[in-house]
């Protein structure tokens, strides 16, 4: 979708504000050259009781626009730059701390009540993504700002509690929106999927893509 407009997209100045591993190997696999600030927005901030569509993609905004403050305070150069949020939503009648969003676990106790609610059902992972283009690029000057999200649907057969634990004991499931790698053990877990895999890893590719060549046609 982009292999066309690498040439023009890597002449860019480019930052993903994400400090995930995952995010970065994934932008880095199509071929596009970016600089890494690791917004440091806090997505407490963010209303929880808003729709989770809402709420994800409200996190995406502030992590976005933290690193554009941050750059304008440093006098940094840029022209866009991308903020990436991801939630995982518990299935009907479920919630986690009055809420069926959940984000990444706190501790192990935090862990065990996550997955063994996700064991045996289905729940949806949403990712929210906002793209700012610099306002060098607009008529009036100002930053233009491009926000959407993706879902995707999984299912989980049942993990016996045995597993959830051993599973607490590795560093995999901490820093991952609701507890757990879709590319690690949790692969083994998933019975069924809808919509994007690596929307799941956190960082929705095929839309993400489509807005890279839309940016470039708008700066050109």
């Amino acid at each position: 979708m982009i292999l066309h407009l690498l040439e023009k997209l890597n002449s860019k100045k480019i930052i993903l504000g994400s400090g995930s591993p995952r995010r970065k190997e994934l932008l880095s696999q199509i071929g596009v050259k970016f600089e890494i600030i690791k917004s440091k927005f806090d997505e407490d901030t963010v209303d929880i009781s808003l729709r989770p569509d809402d709420y994800v993609t409200a996190s995406a905004v502030g992590k976005a626009q933290w690193v554009v403050d941050h750059c304008q305070a440093q006098d940094k150069e840029w022209d866009l730059i991308i903020g990436v949020d991801t939630v995982v939503i518990f299935p009907e009648h479920k919630t986690h701390r009055g809420s069926p969003i959940v984000g990444k676990p706190k501790d192990t106790k935090d862990l065990l009540e996550i997955l063994s609610k996700l064991s045996g059902s289905t729940h949806r992972v949403i990712s929210g993504v906002c793209m700012v283009i610099n306002g060098k690029y607009s008529k009036d000057g100002k930053n233009s700002v491009v926000s959407f999200h993706d879902t995707t649907e999984l299912t989980f057969g049942d993990i016996p509690v045995a597993l959830i634990e051993e599973y607490s004991k590795s560093s995999e499931p901490y820093d991952k929106a609701g507890g757990y790698a879709i590319q690690g053990t949790a692969s083994t877990w998933c019975t069924e999927m809808h919509g994007s895999y690596f929307n799941v890893m956190g960082f929705p590719l095929h839309k993400i893509s489509k807005e890279l060549a839309n940016f470039i046609i708008k700066t050109e």
